[in-house]
């Protein structure tokens, strides 16, 4: 039961995440959000992990669906960032030249 829970999590994670694409290079963009991805991986897991310890959370489907859900949070967020950072390089380059 609990690896039909896991594979549902992350199909959303996918539904969510795949959509996301940045505005450079097919290839560059691939690296990065597999590097994006590693980074919210092991931050959700190294979370997840210490609220297990604290006792905080005490149900693996539980911890499993914060592990989803912090994962999607810090996924979106540093894709964000880097679109504005992207997004912000190409205007500035675009008014030089």
């Amino acid at each position: 039961m609990n690896i039909v829970r896991g594979k549902m999590f992350k199909f959303l994670f996918m539904i969510i995440t795949n959509p996301l694409g940045l505005p450079i290079n097919v290839l560059y963009e691939y690296f990065i959000l597999l590097f994006v991805g590693e980074v919210a991986y092991r931050l959700a897991y190294s979370l997840v992990g210490k609220l297990l310890g604290e006792g905080i959370l005490y149900d693996k489907t539980v911890a499993s669906a914060a592990h989803w859900i912090i994962r999607a949070v810090i996924y979106i967020v540093m894709w964000a960032t880097l679109r504005l950072v992207i997004q912000g390089y190409c205007l500035i380059l675009g008014l030089i030249r």
